[in-house]
């Protein structure tokens, strides 16, 4: 055989790359490198042919070495950023593609990914750079067509999130979105029905009176009076010359200090008046719908007593340099309100039910009853959210000092107060709340199941045992799964030798389902179980309380904790449904310390499903719905599944940020989607729970339907359709009939 030179080398790998002959093309391209190791652009070619042969560590090294060569070809930073982002290894990726924006040809490119990664800050510059090219507005026209055929054509509907993405915005550039679209309109409804609307004034300028009275003047819907309440002489003055030309505008009530909840108690209880009122927030401006999206709500149902409305904050109501920013709710949560508190926002509740809680407690001021208002209708489910923005008001900071009191008296009044206590120093919300258990006699149950892993096995059972207030009370089931490494099997063998550990050994293909439904088996009734991953380290102190105090309430079922990636990102804050499709880890890359909308990776929630990484509840539950599907769902949908089963009959499922692990994600399984016979598994399991859940898995009730699927959670917004939010409620009243 004659002298095989570099070029020959080279040719050979272009024709096999041609032919999509991937090892022919690594084979040829190796042969080239070996001769002259110093071809970039041939290292950048070898890493693309092992790329298609999924061994992605090998090519990971050829594009590395490629830019050693020529740090300034963009486009290898490119490639390697989007086999990064294939490894799952986004914080990578997002440095790899940032190092492309340098290239005027590979910029747009890159900076698509960066903000198809969620990174804020790029997804501002996308919406930035479109805003500014003037072909906004066709692309809303666009979509906004695409979304009315989408119930028709399922081939729109597959591509419709990254066209919505399109049209939507990030939170930043709320304003400039707002400058050009309104809040949705409601249907036209046929309805008599008169409700009160209720002005608290104090404390309000005059300018920012007359912006209210003007924006009532306007309702689109005129279904409404106005009881004014000010202790303030020019606000008497304001409403006294304006009610004559207003016969909708009743004359002011006033109030001597620290008797408002007894003004508003005599509005009340007067006679001939409406069933239904609305508080009114302080300050709050009202978008010209908002009686329109009252009137509808009124008529909704029987059962909902109360209903909130998102809001805008706005600074700088006058001048050139206002500022409106979004403060769009969720569902009304009775632990997220424990947390947070009402806030000081607009209400629309029923007389009666106003009036009764109104008399119940001793009210010192009307954020204190807003708070106490909703927890006492959370109880019951009885509050509901329409999702519109239909409120302008200042931001107003929200007195911690006034939360904890109006949770004192709302504990006190439901005999909860010895099980409640307060960790908060600051004077901010959330109030961080933790629940105090008052039976520590039972041990905790911690299930691990593990395959050569021992190493970080041992680190998640000291990090667990060292944080935990009782350690004596853990013990913890560890199931070797077969485990081939004699180290592994050596440091295992060694632990089973503990008292606080049961070892056991079953040596069959990975069903993480089964496995744990064998662990607990032989557990008494009454154990507290947590199942567990062992690619974790607990860094929460005193968490075992946490989750003990929580599983002794009898409206909880299962509770998940907060999981981070070591570069302190989000990893878990609970799991959204109806996501693109399909379901994703809420707050997922998320800075640990970002509040995220209304403080939800901040607070302790209700959410749809959590992770089986971490998840607690008691034997009895477990048993009750049948444990894990290891027939069905053997891996990747288990855990999801038995949220939805314990929420059915009735149990919450709540999330917190109280708890929190660092989780080495799939470090000991892999990662499904690289491996052909996984993927096949989860394709299935999906189309196990859309028979079995159907339209459930389409219900995501902590999600603004403002906030747009187009990308990670959180990232971009743009107003729904009508139909949209009318779904959105519809799912409030109908979703778990037994859990109202």
């Amino acid at each position: 055989m004659g002298f095989m030179s570099v070029n020959d080398a080279i040719a050979r790998g272009d024709e096999a790359n041609q032919r999509r002959a991937w090892s022919e093309a690594e084979v040829a391209y190796a042969e080239a490198l070996e001769l002259d190791p110093e071809l970039a652009h041939i290292w950048v070619q070898y890493g693309h042919s092992l790329k298609e042969q999924r061994y992605l560590e090998r090519a990971e090294n050829a594009y590395r070495r490629a830019i050693e060569l020529a740090p300034e070809v963009a486009d290898t930073h490119l490639q390697l950023g989007h086999l990064l982002k294939l490894m799952g290894r986004r914080p990578a990726a997002v440095t790899a593609y940032e190092a492309a924006l340098s290239s005027p040809e590979t910029h747009a490119d890159a900076l698509r990914e960066l903000a198809a990664l969620g990174v804020k800050r790029y997804l501002v510059q996308v919406a930035d750079e479109r805003a500014g090219t003037g072909n906004m507005d066709i692309v809303c026209v666009m979509a906004n067509e695409v979304a009315m055929l989408r119930a028709q054509l399922d081939r729109m509907a597959a591509c419709l999130p990254d066209i919505t993405a399109l049209s939507a915005w990030p939170p930043a550039l709320y304003g400039r979105f707002r400058q050009n679209y309104c809040p949705p309109v409601p249907p036209i409804i046929q309805s008599d029905e008169n409700m009160d609307i209720i002005m608290f004034c104090d404390d309000i300028e005059s300018d920012l009176i007359w912006y209210q009275l003007h924006s009532l003047f306007d309702q689109s819907c005129q279904n409404f009076t106005i009881y004014p309440i000010s202790n303030r002489q020019r606000h008497i003055d304001i409403f006294e010359r304006m009610k004559p030309a207003f016969r909708r505008l009743k004359s002011v009530s006033s109030y001597t200090e620290d008797n408002v909840a007894l003004c508003l108690a005599r509005i009340l209880e007067q006679q001939e008046q409406s069933e239904w009122i609305m508080l009114l927030a302080s300050g709050g401006v009202a978008d010209t719908q908002l009686t329109a999206w009252a009137a509808l709500a009124m008529t909704l149902s029987p059962e909902m007593h109360a209903w909130i409305f998102d809001e805008e904050l706005v600074s700088n109501w006058t001048g050139d340099n206002r500022e409106i920013a979004p403060h769009m709710r969720q569902s009304v949560d009775y632990d997220w309100l424990l947390d947070v508190g009402a806030g000081g926002q607009t209400i629309l509740i029923r007389r009666t039910q106003c009036l009764d809680i109104l008399l119940r407690y001793q009210i010192s001021s009307m954020d204190q009853f807003r708070t106490i208002l909703l927890l006492e209708l959370a109880q019951s489910r009885k509050a509901g959210h329409i999702p519109v923005p239909l409120i302008q008001r200042s931001s107003i900071p929200y007195s911690i000092a006034e939360h904890i009191t109006s949770l004192e008296m709302h504990l006190k009044k439901n005999k909860l107060s010895d099980r409640v206590q307060f960790i908060q120093k600051e004077n901010k919300t959330p109030a961080l709340i933790t629940w105090a258990p008052q039976h520590l006699v039972d041990n905790i149950y911690v299930v691990i199941s593990t395959r050569d892993n021992a190493e970080d096995l041992v680190g998640m059972i000291e990090s667990m045992r060292n944080y935990a207030s009782r350690p004596s009370q853990l013990h913890f089931y560890i199931v070797n799964n077969g485990s081939t490494s004699e180290n592994d099997i050596d440091v295992i063998s060694a632990m089973s030798k503990k008292t606080y550990i049961t070892l056991i050994n079953i040596d069959e293909p990975f069903n993480w389902a089964r496995i744990n439904n064998l662990a607990v088996k032989g557990l008494d009734p009454t154990a507290l179980i947590i199942f567990a991953n062992d690619d974790m380290t607990m860094i929460t102190p005193n968490w075992d309380m946490h989750i003990r105090g929580l599983l002794e309430r009898p409206d909880v079922g299962i509770v998940g904790a907060m999981l981070l990636y070591p570069d302190n990102t989000i990893q878990h804050a609970g799991i959204l449904l109806d996501w693109k499709g399909g379901s994703i880890h809420d707050g997922l890359y998320e800075p640990a310390t970002s509040e995220g909308p209304i403080k939800r990776w901040q607070v302790t929630r209700e959410a749809s499903a959590i992770t089986g990484a971490f998840m607690a509840m008691r034997k009895d539950l477990f048993v009750k719905v049948g444990g894990f599907d290891e027939l069905h769902l053997p891996v990747g949908q288990s855990d999801v599944d038995i949220c939805l089963k314990v929420r059915k009959i009735g149990k919450k499922v709540l999330w917190t940020s109280r708890v929190v692990l660092y989780h080495y994600e799939s470090k000991s399984r892999g990662m499904d989607h690289l491996d052909p016979e996984r993927t096949a598994r989860s394709q299935a399991e999906c189309v196990v729970m859309k028979k079995r859940w159907g339209k459930l898995l389409d219900v995501e009730l902590s999600v603004n339907p403002i906030w747009v699927a187009g990308e990670l959670p959180f990232r971009l917004m743009s107003f729904p359709s009508t139909e949209k939010i009318l779904s959105y409620i519809n799912q409030q009243l109908t979703i778990f009939d037994h859990e109202r």
